[in-house]
């Protein structure tokens, strides 16, 4: 996994393209490290959360029913359950629910606190099965284009 997260990072730094089960590789980790650093209320305002779609996409794609409904909840504190996907806009979103938007979450942190998702069995399962999509990157020999 992790080796599969270094690829996926590398290429992003670079600017090169990722395709689904890569851009899930590479978020997979920052809901937890964003939600146990500071709730989801963090993991919305930082960048991570510009990602929430993947999640959501990866969620479903490896049946893990528990963590997509309990996400589909999380979501839904945002207009429609659905938060932009770029940061600023996002923050505007979450700054049009007043001081309520500090406590939006509460509910939700706790549970994850208690049973964190996503399932990484389930998440293991799906990138093992798709592993013949990811595609690394060779370095162009030198003098050669």
């Amino acid at each position: 996994f992790d080796a599969l997260q270094l690829l996926c990072s590398w290429k992003y730094i670079n600017r090169m393209e990722l395709n689904q089960i890569e851009r899930y590789t590479l978020n997979l980790s920052t809901v937890g490290i964003e939600v146990n650093n500071g709730g989801f209320h963090q993991y919305f305002s930082n960048s991570s959360g510009d990602d929430w779609d993947i999640i959501l996409w990866g969620l479903q794609e490896s049946k893990d029913q528990d963590g997509l409904r309990r996400f589909k909840e999380v979501l839904a504190v945002f207009p429609g359950a659905q938060p932009y996907r770029n940061r600023i806009h996002r923050g505007r979103q979450l700054d049009s629910l007043g001081e309520a938007q500090w406590k939006a979450f509460d509910s939700f942190d706790k549970d994850y606190y208690d049973h964190p998702f996503p399932d990484f069995d389930k998440s293991w399962a799906l990138i093992v099965s798709r592993i013949n999509e990811f595609h690394p990157v060779w370095p162009e020999e030198p003098g050669k284009k």
